[in-house]
């Protein structure tokens, strides 16, 4: 545990060290933050990652995804929601052109965590042992259907050794980050070595899901392609061309990029149901879509 604490005990950090001693160049940003799950890296994936530009992006999330709490007991995020996310987050990080590397969720030693957590919160879904395989499971789906995404299994690399995890039997000891380190970074030297792809053109607009259901899905993903960085106004309108939602975003980079939308108005209410027009306007050009369906 005490790489939590010590950031220079960290895979990021070894990384660093690594890639230096063997003469590649690099100008590493560390943007994450501990207890954070997916819906947190929703939140803060443009203006705090896709913001710099990077080359590589290295995702490491899954852990607290499955960790069950609250009343009725369950996972922070469901399975098909964090299956979303992941679609989501991977889309926008190769769509600006970057290379992804996607961590799978360390192992867990169930005898040390079940010293801590109840086991019978965990016992619906077989134990957190398999709990935590099924998320990992998503995240290897989802990295398979992008081929600019490399998705590193931590199973093989801790090998069942139980030094490489702390007291609760999840969180990776220093011994663990250099283990790591070590397993991740010929994945990494790859991606750093490669050349970049940029996306196509500015293509028109994608809803999804579609039709939209406002209970079930949580969040409408309007996906579009830009040629150039810059504002992007999202007006969605109703079938009468009311104005029901105006949405900023701002595009740090060209290429594919993301925007929610959870189906309220302006003004904080729900949208009735029914069928929409979305506009979408930059500064060199404007387009429209008739994709969503509210329901």
């Amino acid at each position: 545990m005490d790489a939590e604490r010590h950031s220079d005990q960290a895979y990021p950090a070894i990384l660093d060290s690594m890639l230096t001693a063997a003469g590649v160049s690099v100008e590493s940003i560390v943007t994450a933050r501990g207890g954070e799950t997916t819906e947190d890296a929703l939140d803060r994936m443009d203006t705090d990652v896709l913001s710099v530009d990077p080359d590589v992006i290295v995702l490491a999330y899954g852990s607290n995804d499955y960790f069950v709490w609250g009343y009725p007991p369950a996972s922070r995020v469901p399975r098909e929601r964090f299956r979303l996310n992941c679609r989501i987050l991977l889309e926008k990080c190769t769509g600006t052109g970057s290379h992804v590397i996607v961590l799978a969720p360390p192992p867990v030693m169930e005898r040390r965590f079940y010293q801590y957590f109840d086991s019978s919160l965990y016992a619906a879904d077989g134990g957190v042992g398999l709990l935590r395989s099924s998320y990992a499971d998503i995240l290897a789906e989802v990295s398979s259907e992008l081929p600019t995404v490399r998705y590193v299994r931590l199973d093989s690399i801790f090998n069942a050794d139980s030094s490489l995890l702390g007291f609760d039997g999840v969180h990776p000891t220093a011994a663990g980050h250099r283990r790591i380190a070590a397993g991740v970074l010929p994945t990494l030297m790859n991606a750093v070595l490669s050349e970049r792809d940029r996306p196509a053109p500015l293509r028109m607009l994608t809803v999804y899901p579609s039709p939209f259901h406002r209970g079930r899905d949580g969040r409408a993903v309007i996906g579009f392609t830009s040629g150039e960085a810059g504002e992007h106004v999202l007006r969605i309108m109703d079938s009468a061309g009311r104005q029901v939602r105006k949405i900023v975003y701002y595009a740090h980079t060209e290429g594919n990029h993301s925007i929610l939308w959870n189906g309220q108005t302006d003004d904080g209410t729900m949208a009735a149901a029914g069928a929409y027009t979305l506009f979408l306007q930059s500064a060199s050009r404007s387009f429209s879509s008739h994709g969503l369906l509210l329901f």
